[in-house]
C-alpha cells in the first residue's frame, strides 16, 4: 500500500449530484434534478461548431485560450490579460486557493456552500473555518470578524450552492473594502446569469480591488456541463498566478469552441435563463403551500431543507427523480415544466402519506 499524506487520507471525493453508466438507458431517462445542470440541450449552433472543430482534434489546443479570453473580456469590459479560463469555474478556484494556502493557513467559508472550496484547502494542509448562515444567506459581517493573521483566503459564493441565497454586490464591496488588500478574496458566481443583476458583482469589484478574484462558468446558464469551461475576471497580477499553477492545455479545442459559440448566442440565451427563471418562480409558491421552508432562490435550483430528507429522496429515486441530499435537506434543480409538475405531484403526494392522509 502506498503511503498518503495525512491530507489526502481524509479526503472524502466530490460525490456528484448523479451517477449512472453512459450507456444505461434508464438512468438517462430519469428526470434529473440533482446536479443543477441546465434543463435545455445545446444550442443547435453550438452542436455545429463542436462538430466543425472535431476535425482538428490531433492538435493541442491553445494553451492561453486566446481567443476565448479576449471574447470573455469583451463581454465584461476588461483586458484579456485580466481573464483567466480552466476546466470548469471548480478547477480555476483550486488553482487560486492553491496559489496561497498552506500548513497553518487558514480559510473562511460559509456553512452549508460548495464543499470543493474545503477540500481544496485540506488538500492544501490548511485549516477551513465555517461560519453558519443567517436564514440560509452568508454572514458577512461574522465572516469578516472571523479573518485573523493566519487567513489567506475568504470565499463567497453568491449564489450560494446549495441554499440558492444571495447577497448584494452593495454588501460583498463593503466587505472587500474592510479586509486586509492581502487577503484573496474569490466571488464564485457560477450562478450569476440566472440572478437578479443587484447581486452580481461581475468585473465591478475588479476593478478596484487587485486581491479579488470573480469566478464564472459555462457549465450552468450555457449548458456546457458536459465540456468543462469556467473563467476567472481578476487583476493581471492575480491572473498571472493562476498561468503559473494551472493545468497545460486543461480547456479542450472542444470546450474553448463551444464556449466561443455560446457568447455569439446572446438572445437565444436569454430566452433559456428566462424560461428557467420563471419556472424557478412558478415552482416556489408550490413548495410553500406543501409546507416546505424554502428560501427564495436566485441560482436554478431549490434548497429544501427538511427532517424528512431521506424519506423524501428515496420516494423520489422510486418515482425515477434524481435530486441530491445535504443531511437534512434537499437541493432541487429547475427541470422543464413537466418535470417540475411530477416533481410537486411527487412530492404532494409523499407528504399526504406521512401525514397518514
Amino acid at each position: 500500500m502506498i503511503r498518503l499524506r495525512g491530507q489526502i487520507s481524509s479526503l472524502t471525493p466530490y460525490k456528484s449530484g448523479r451517477s449512472g453508466a453512459s450507456d444505461d438507458d434508464h438512468f438517462h431517462a430519469m428526470t434529473m434534478l440533482a446536479s443543477n445542470e441546465l434543463a435545455f440541450g445545446p444550442l443547435p449552433s453550438v452542436i455545429e461548431a463542436i462538430a466543425k472543430a472535431a476535425t482538428t482534434l490531433h492538435r493541442y489546443p491553445d494553451i492561453e485560450s486566446s481567443s476565448l479570453r479576449h471574447e470573455i473580456a469583451a463581454l465584461h469590459g476588461v483586458t484579456a490579460e485580466q481573464v483567466a479560463v480552466g476546466t470548469g469555474s471548480a478547477e480555476v478556484c483550486r488553482q487560486a486557493l492553491l496559489a496561497v494556502l498552506g500548513p497553518g493557513d487558514e480559510l473562511v467559508i460559509a456553512d452549508p456552500t460548495f464543499p470543493e472550496y474545503e477540500a481544496v484547502a485540506t488538500l492544501a494542509g490548511a485549516t477551513t473555518v465555517r461560519l453558519p448562515m443567517i436564514d440560509w444567506v452568508h454572514d458577512l459581517p461574522a465572516m469578516a470578524h472571523a479573518v485573523t493573521d493566519r487567513t489567506r483566503a475568504l470565499v463567497i459564493c453568491n449564489p450560494n450552492n446549495p441554499t440558492g441565497t444571495a447577497v448584494s454586490r452593495e454588501s460583498i464591496e463593503n466587505l472587500v473594502e474592510s479586509l486586509p488588500g492581502d487577503l484573496l478574496v474569490i466571488v464564485d458566481e457560477a450562478y450569476a446569469e440566472l440572478c437578479h443583476p443587484s447581486c452580481v458583482n461581475g468585473s465591478s469589484v475588479v476593478a478596484g480591488h487587485d486581491n479579488v478574484l470573480v469566478l464564472r462558468t459555462f457549465s450552468k446558464a450555457y449548458g456546457l456541463a458536459g465540456l468543462r469551461v469556467g473563467y476567472a475576471l481578476a487583476s493581471q497580477e492575480v491572473v498571472e498566478v493562476l498561468r503559473r499553477t494551472r493545468v497545460p492545455f486543461g480547456v479542450s479545442t472542444l470546450a474553448e469552441t463551444a464556449a466561443i459559440a455560446c457568447l455569439a448566442a446572446p438572445d437565444e440565451l436569454a430566452s433559456r435563463v428566462a424560461a428557467t427563471i420563471a419556472e424557478r418562480e412558478r415552482i416556489l409558491p408550490e413548495l410553500l403551500a406543501l409546507g416546505f421552508c424554502v428560501p427564495s432562490s436566485e441560482g436554478n435550483f431549490w434548497w429544501v431543507p427538511t427532517p424528512e430528507a431521506a424519506r423524501l429522496e428515496e420516494q423520489l429515486l422510486g418515482a425515477d427523480i434524481l435530486v441530491k441530499r445535504f443531511g437534512e435537506a434537499l437541493r432541487i434543480s429547475v427541470g422543464l415544466a413537466h418535470d417540475n409538475d411530477r416533481l410537486l405531484d411527487c412530492l404532494s403526494s409523499a407528504r399526504t402519506l406521512a401525514l397518514g392522509g
